[in-house]
């Protein structure tokens, strides 16, 4: 089993008495980038799996930096889970997506939620279902946002079975933005595992 999908079955703590998340929805304007330099550094997957730093030149809109896709630059949304802060802001570079947006918590806890959209809108809509689920994946495409939430306990066979066909619902709606990775959900975990806070900090060069 992938790790992903490992995600959806195992007990979220963050969902218990006492749990520890506790972050609050954000707005559409928190997901604004000004560019504040010419050159952007972005994550960028590659084929092996590994995660390097890249620089492209800034492409503004009205002074603000938005998903490119034709040059495959998503923006990627770092946001903590124990308190509610900003969202930390940056750009991927490989994932592929033509449409929508794609979040989800990475550790056991739900320590930190990650996210990459093809707009704001889309990244909003997929946040903030995330936020108010305390933890899991959704995806959210125009107006329509497909989520699957972590348990709060153990699963039973049977809805251990339910849990894993909402995540091949997930992965279909997945696939439904045009990422050429199988393993998308997966590579995003990975990025998750990245140390985004220092990224964000040092976004332009």
């Amino acid at each position: 089993m992938n790790e992903a999908k490992a995600l959806i079955i195992q007990p979220n703590p963050s969902d218990l008495k006492g749990g520890s998340f506790h972050t609050k929805a954000i707005t559409f304007e928190k997901l604004s980038v000004r560019a504040r330099g010419k050159t952007l550094r972005a994550l960028a997957l590659q084929a092996d799996g590994s995660l390097v730093e890249e620089l492209y030149p800034v492409k503004t809109y009205d002074g603000y930096i938005e998903s490119d896709l034709q040059r495959d630059l998503l923006k990627l949304v770092w946001m903590n889970g124990y308190r509610t802060e900003p969202p930390l802001l940056s750009f991927l570079h490989g994932a592929g997506l033509k449409m929508g947006a794609v979040a989800m918590s990475r550790a056991l806890d739900s320590h930190d939620l990650i996210a990459i959209g093809a707009t704001d809108f889309e990244l909003e809509q997929a946040i903030n279902a995330l936020i108010r689920a305390k933890g899991g994946i959704a995806v959210a495409c125009l107006d329509s946002v497909k989520l699957i939430r972590r348990p709060a306990a153990a699963l039973d066979p049977a809805e251990e079975e339910e849990a894993l066909q909402g995540y091949a619902e997930i992965e279909r709606m997945v696939k439904q933005l045009q990422t050429p990775l199988p393993d998308l959900l997966d590579r995003m975990l990975a990025v998750g595992g990245y140390d985004l806070p220092n990224l964000a900090a040092r976004l332009f060069v």
